[in-house]
C-alpha cells in the first residue's frame, strides 16, 4: 500500500484561523467552535440537526470529535473543512518556504 496525496480542490476551500496564546477575537473562536462537527452524526442524523462538537477547541487544545486531544502551539493553524472535520497544521510546517499550504 503506498501513501495517497492529499490536498484541497481549491486553495480557498478551508476555513480557519491562526492560534495566538492570548489576544484570539472572541468571534473567531466562537465562529471556529461552531464550525467543528461530529462526523458519525451526518449519517444518522435528520439534515438540519445540529451536529456541533461542543467545546472543540479552547484553552490551547483542539478536540477531535470522537478520536481524541491536540495541543495547539503559538502560530498552529486550526482549520476547518467544508463538513466540519479539524484540521491542524503546524506553525513550522505552514512557515517553511517549500509548503503546500497557505493562508
Amino acid at each position: 500500500m503506498a501513501l495517497l496525496p492529499v490536498g484541497t480542490k481549491l486553495t480557498t476551500s478551508l476555513s480557519g484561523l491562526v492560534f495566538l496564546r492570548s489576544g484570539m477575537n472572541p468571534a473567531d473562536t466562537a465562529a471556529l467552535q461552531a464550525s467543528i462537527l461530529d462526523d458519525k452524526l451526518a449519517a444518522v442524523v435528520p439534515p438540519g440537526t445540529p451536529r456541533i462538537w461542543p467545546g472543540a477547541f479552547g484553552q490551547g487544545q483542539l478536540y477531535i470529535p470522537r478520536r481524541g486531544v491536540l495541543k495547539i502551539e503559538p502560530g498552529d493553524v486550526i482549520a476547518v473543512d467544508a463538513y466540519g472535520w479539524p484540521i491542524l497544521i503546524s506553525h513550522y510546517s505552514i512557515a517553511a518556504a517549500a509548503t503546500s499550504w497557505d493562508t
